[in-house]
């Protein structure tokens, strides 16, 4: 009787710890695919002659440097996560990045890049990379204003 009692204590304590994983992780993934935002290439015009670009591409919201592919990375100089200290002018004194991440966005095939740089010149740059094995192709790049999100950089490059 103590021998069943015990499977039935073990089976229970097991389901209690791994229902709720199965759980987050649904949600999670369900979270995931709620928070892909749509953004319209037409209006960027990354390559006017390409005809193999999508019209769209749905990206996943991301705020961390570590989450942007190696690739992209190696292509930007060192730079700082959302709300990190940087160098925004252009006397360095305690080395630190000269760019810091807004927001970015990812897909299998794209990255989408917006960052503030500092120096001489305080601006913003956003850049389009397309992403393929180990390696990324730079297709568009554009310094302006600042986006606060990737939502509202979509809804503002929306066509009219």
């Amino acid at each position: 009787m103590t021998g069943g009692l015990s499977a039935n204590l073990r089976t229970l304590v097991t389901s209690a710890f791994l229902l709720p994983l199965v759980g987050i992780g649904c949600q999670s993934h369900g979270a995931k695919s709620k928070e892909l935002v749509s953004v319209d290439l037409r209006r960027l015009n990354p390559r006017q002659t390409d005809t193999s670009l999508p019209g769209q591409i749905s990206l996943l919201p991301i705020k961390s440097v570590q989450l942007l592919p190696e690739s992209v990375r190696s292509r930007i100089p060192k730079m700082s996560n959302p709300e990190g200290p940087f160098e925004a002018g252009d006397a360095s004194f305690f080395n630190l990045p000269r760019r810091r991440l807004v927001f970015g966005g990812i897909s299998d095939r794209y990255c989408l890049v917006h960052y503030e740089y500092g120096g001489i010149a305080h601006g913003y740059l956003t850049a389009l990379f397309e992403l393929s094995g180990k390696q990324s192709k730079a297709l568009w790049a554009h310094a302006g204003g600042r986006y606060a999100s990737l939502d509202q950089f979509a809804k503002e490059n929306r066509p009219r």
